[in-house]
């Protein structure tokens, strides 16, 4: 039966046992992750892709040949598509200019290609969400040799609106990051008995992984068994975890608007967006006089899915992912690249390059329990936001004052 005394006693239990296991980790320097503390944590490129396909390559210098990449086709289920000998690693490989209408085109995160014509395309998820009919395209591309992976961090189904017509299981397999890749990288681990930097480097990561889709590791299984004993109490708490969380960010999100409101009430029209519990949680900032389709945006409020969770402000494109000539314009550019809603986007900064990321646990427990920096947290976000509409108003009034130009109005 659950009750206030249950879950306290359990609260206490694991604090018994989590605590003295954090003073260790501490002592042996475990939680000391260079991804980490390069905030490299969720940058599905630059530190995720980037990282596994220096596994993969069998020129890399890890220098172990097509070791990683055998057990990794293992890992997969794809035993026997490549000719490993031969295969070829590429990353953000292109096969041609997107074209919704023929289904073809974009950036392949991670492919692979063996003499026989025979590839795998790897897209990778971490936070950002998925491009209309972007597995369709690939899928699409050499589809009579070609193995689709979508890779997220807990293998969950793509969005229809990425695959179309395309079948789980059939058309292209699903992988997770918190059972194959820790699985394969356990595996990578083991090869090197005499390569002891790599060996750290790769437990590092698997490290990394576990702390982001939230696996325990080998040394928790007296929490796991305190969690067997207790499950209705884990359960409640698990339940109200997300809550807690976004409640911080939520309080973030209403006290930037209510400021902003009052700051920048002559030119523009402060809109609360859609809430934290949403997929995408932002703030509206509105020309008052000017179109309709392009206007600035905040987002994300709850540390999902665009730019790898960090809160960032851009020109939103509000015109059903048509890319806008906007962004086409010298000196513009997309978010990730290729994202057709977000044009011109700027990371909000704390201090000394630290990012605003509403799904860091230490940031928000900093602004539960202390007002001075909920504080600073909001004048970062108002002040910043400031700066931008000064350097970025400009030029999109002009631009959207500029009939010709603006293709977003008359769509």
């Amino acid at each position: 039966m659950l009750t206030e005394k249950a879950l306290n006693d359990v609260i206490k239990e694991v604090g018994s046992i989590f605590l003295p296991l954090l003073d260790s980790q501490k002592t042996t320097g475990e939680l000391f992750n260079i991804f980490s503390v390069l905030q490299m944590e969720r940058k599905e490129n630059r530190t995720h892709s980037a990282f596994i396909a220096a596994l993969l390559n069998p020129l890399s210098l890890h220098n172990k040949r097509t070791k990683f990449l055998e057990l990794f086709v293992q890992e997969a289920g794809i035993n026997g598509h490549l000719d490993i000998g031969s295969t070829k690693l590429f990353l953000e490989y292109s096969v041609g200019p997107i074209n919704i209408e023929e289904v073809t085109g974009g950036r392949i995160d991670i492919l692979l290609k063996d003499k026989n014509g025979h590839i795998v395309c790897i897209e990778n998820k971490i936070d950002a969400t998925d491009q209309p009919q972007q597995l369709q395209r690939y899928y699409n591309y050499n589809t009579s040799k070609n193995r689709v992976i979508y890779l997220n961090l807990l293998g969950t189904l793509p969005d229809p609106v990425s695959t179309g017509q395309l079948q789980s299981g059939k058309d292209f397999t699903i992988l997770s990051y918190k059972e194959h890749i820790i699985k394969w990288l356990v595996r990578c681990i083991a090869e090197c008995t005499e390569q002891e930097v790599l060996k750290a480097s790769l437990k590092q990561y698997k490290q990394l992984l576990q702390k982001i889709t939230f696996t325990m590791s080998e040394h928790m299984q007296p929490l796991i068994d305190i969690i067997k004993k207790n499950l209705e109490v884990a359960d409640f708490i698990s339940k109200n975890i997300s809550k807690a969380k976004d409640d911080i960010a939520e309080k973030i999100r209403i006290a930037v608007v209510e400021r902003l409101t009052d700051q920048l009430v002559s030119e523009f029209k402060v809109e609360k967006g859609q809430a934290i519990y949403n997929d995408f949680a932002q703030i509206w900032v509105r020309p008052k006089k000017q179109g309709k389709n392009l206007y600035f945006g905040i987002e994300s409020f709850n540390g999902k899915n665009n730019n790898n969770g960090n809160l960032f402000i851009g020109v939103f494109n509000d015109n059903k992912g048509i890319i806008s000539t906007y962004s086409q314009i010298d000196g513009n550019s997309l978010l990730d690249g290729d994202n057709p809603y977000w044009i011109n986007t700027k990371d909000f900064i704390i201090s000394e390059n630290e990012k605003v990321n509403f799904s860091n646990n230490e940031l928000l427990s900093n602004i539960f329990i202390d007002k001075d920096y909920e504080d600073r947290i909001v004048n970062a976000i108002v002040e910043q936001t400031r700066v931008y509409l000064d350097q970025e108003y400009p030029a999109l009034k002009k631009f959207i004052e500029t009939s010709d130009n603006f293709d977003a109005k008359t769509n």
